[in-house]
């Protein structure tokens, strides 16, 4: 049988450009091997598809807008994209244009549900369900396509809108460049409280991608791009809802997997060192437990900060007083004491890098300003209510609490917690306003905490 036109695939593509031709006195046949109930019912894919005013305008012509119900188009009034670390967004709105929405978000299974039903039962036009093609071959006067069932289909016109990993395209030798980069999406839709009013943001980093899409009812569509396996990782956790019973089970098993960790890389090493008397060996052990306990802990999904401080407790303490020479105790306390100078250096190296990554806002400024007093009252609950309780037992005199608050600096450790945040919009303010509380604990703290303790002690 010979055709027109042969479209193979009944995507939105092959089903608008089928509908396209409708009044055109041509036999076409378009070939999909899903069967003819899907492709009548979509199954529900995830996706949004952000439509312009000439796409909607293109569907309207098509006789497949009408197709879509209210509830399933959703405006997007505007859009901002946000890129690294920095909290001012690239926008994109309607100024200057007369509308009230820069397009529509519309779901794909949607649109092609709606372009199946305004082709279904076309003049012309013949639906080959539920085979795929099987070889193509072409010559100067037609195209000729096998079906998997073994029919011989003949057109004037193939058309391959099979897909982006399209079998036309490859079985005739037409060259592509496919770049795959070990990338997933993951999509779902969220609600919120919050009202999104129809703007769409977008944010790029190194290594992801989040997208959240506005839709009807106070809903968006979350749009998470990682690599293959952390995608798949995400896939493969558990449908049960946070709850504050799941966050404290995480957390016993993140704090407490730690905790046995650290007792077992702790008491291996004691027992190692116990066994012999070789300084360079015993140091190498002390080194091992660091570097292979905490990518052990990593594996295990439990706390490797935890387990270090658990092994480091013993291997400091139980394994220094009895498991040590007193050669190799002065080997291995100065060789961690270099690598903590060392490690310091590097760290307010990097921490004089990252400051010019941060806007220059003067809104920033005042940020971490208020949080001085914040930190300042938070560190006056945490000193005086454990004071108060112990007090009826143990008194540690006047000048404790303003020794312990004004006394409580903040250096290293903040800044690096800090820059250890996740790329996103928050960790600009949140940086900023670190940097801040610990240049007041260093400058102004630090150099008054000897005359602020001379002060209370006068009073005394």
């Amino acid at each position: 049988m010979i055709y027109d036109i042969l479209i193979a695939g009944g995507g939105p593509a092959g089903l608008a450009f089928a509908r396209a031709l409708n009044g055109a006195r041509l036999r076409i046949a378009l070939i999909e091997r899903q069967p003819a109930d899907l492709l009548a019912s979509p199954p529900v894919d995830g996706r949004e598809i952000a439509l312009t005013h000439r796409s909607v305008a293109t569907l309207t012509r098509l006789g497949a807008w009408a197709q879509l119900r209210r509830e399933d188009v959703s405006p997007l009034r505007k859009a901002q994209v946000l890129n690294g670390a920095s909290s001012f967004p690239l926008a994109f709105d309607t100024a200057g244009t007369g509308e009230d929405r820069l397009g529509q978000l519309v779901p794909n299974h949607r649109i092609r549900q709606s372009l199946f039903r305004a082709v279904n039962d076309q003049s012309g036009l013949e639906l080959i369900t539920g085979l795929g093609v099987a070889s193509v071959g072409t010559d100067r006067a037609s195209a000729r396509v096998t079906l998997t069932d073994g029919r011989v289909l003949d057109a004037r016109l193939l058309v391959g809108a099979d897909s982006r990993f399209s079998v036309i395209r490859e079985q005739l030798g037409i060259a592509a460049e496919v770049n795959r980069l070990g990338r997933s999406m993951m999509v779902c839709r969220v609600a919120h409280e919050g009202d999104h009013q129809g703007i769409a943001t977008e944010w790029f980093d190194h290594g992801q991608t989040i997208a959240m899409l506005p839709l009807r009812d106070r809903q968006s569509s979350a749009v998470l791009t990682l690599t293959s396996g952390e995608v798949e990782r995400l896939a493969a956790l558990s449908g049960t809802p946070l709850s504050v019973t799941h966050a404290e089970e995480l957390f016993a098993v993140e704090a407490g997997g730690g905790i046995l960790l650290g007792l077992v890389t702790g008491w291996l090493a004691y027992r190692a060192m116990r066994s012999i008397d070789e300084y360079n060996v015993e140091v190498m052990i002390s080194l091992a437990v660091v570097m292979g306990g905490y990518a052990l802990a990593s594996a295990l999904h439990v706390s490797g900060p935890v387990a270090m401080a658990v092994a480091g407790l013993i291997i400091g303490n139980h394994g220094v007083a009895h498991a040590m020479s007193d050669t190799t105790r002065d080997y291995l306390l100065k060789f961690w004491a270099l690598i903590d100078d060392v490690l310091n250096a590097v760290l307010f190296l990097l921490i004089g890098l990252e400051v010019v990554t941060i806007p220059a806002d003067s809104r920033l400024i005042l940020l971490g300003m208020a949080a001085i007093p914040l930190v300042l009252a938070a560190r006056s609950v945490a000193v005086v209510s454990p004071l108060l309780a112990i007090r009826p037992f143990l008194s540690l005199g006047r000048l404790a609490p303003v020794t312990l608050i004004w006394g409580g600096l903040r250096g290293g450790i903040s800044v690096a917690l800090a820059l250890g945040l996740p790329e996103g919009p928050a960790r600009s303010f949140a940086l900023a306003a670190t940097y801040i509380v610990v240049l007041f604990s260093v400058i102004v703290q630090g150099g008054t905490v000897e005359r602020v303790i001379r002060w209370r002690s006068d009073r005394a």
